[in-house]
């Protein structure tokens, strides 16, 4: 009995062209895969992903307990509240996450699943594939930390710059007084609203007990409520504080 099996050599070749191209893709992308069955809890990993969990090849156990125990304590929850929602609504999901080595190093993963289902409808589990992106976090990071120095560094100048020109405002108010009383209008004013809402200078005269009060306030009917004020209470020269 003789039968031609040339369709059937070429699918198998076919068959061999297509994995050995998914495997040179996924190695050329540094991704690891990864199948995870709910019933049973197997968790198979390529090396891989062994290798991106810090695992030498062949010493994963299987178990998904173990994978869970390798994600960082700060991520984990949120892992497993994406993984059990992709579940939930049969969806496919990604995830940013660390994990721990066994070496104590953490390090960043990317994972991109989908749920797979049986010819009855029913989720058994999930399949995907992960990949380092550590160096595109640890950079982002960097960018991060220099765009926060540089604020600071802008706000520090700013900060400086207003004092530089509030203490020039200050001495133009000086130079342009010619009595105690302008001395005390000008200050004043300069010093609102730039170094706060109220400012209140008290000369307390060395002969007398009534002291010179000049007010300024961001609010026009504030002067005239301190003023009142002032004016009410008076000046007890007896108190050692007033």
């Amino acid at each position: 009995v003789s039968e031609d099996v040339t369709a059937t050599r070429q699918a198998d070749q076919r068959s061999r062209d297509l994995t050995e191209h998914f495997a040179a893709a996924l190695q050329a992308g540094g991704l690891g895969t990864w199948r995870w069955e709910i019933a049973s809890g197997d968790t198979v990993w390529d090396e891989r992903t062994e290798a991106l969990f810090g695992l030498e090849p062949g010493t994963f156990d299987g178990s998904f307990d173990t994978y869970v125990s390798l994600l960082h304590p700060d991520d984990r929850d949120e892992v497993l509240k994406t993984v059990e929602h992709a579940v939930a609504t049969r969806t496919p999901y990604r995830v940013e996450h660390r994990v721990i080595w066994p070496d104590g190093s953490t390090h960043w993963i990317l994972g991109a699943g989908a749920v797979t289902i049986d010819d009855h409808g029913e989720v058994t589990g999930t399949v995907g594939c992960s990949t380092d992106i550590t160096e595109r976090i640890v950079q982002a990071q960097e960018l991060h930390r220099l765009a926060a120095l540089a604020l600071e560094a802008a706000e520090n100048e700013r900060l400086q710059r207003e004092r530089l020109e509030f203490v020039g405002s200050i001495n133009d108010a000086l130079a342009r007084s010619f009595s105690v009383h302008e001395v005390m209008a000008n200050v004043t004013a300069e010093a609102v609203p730039g170094l706060g809402d109220l400012c209140a200078i008290h000369v307390l005269p060395s002969n007398g007990v009534v002291p010179e009060v000049e007010v300024a306030h961001t609010d026009p009917a504030m002067v005239a409520r301190a003023r009142e004020l002032i004016a009410q209470f008076g000046r007890h020269p007896e108190e050692t504080f007033g």
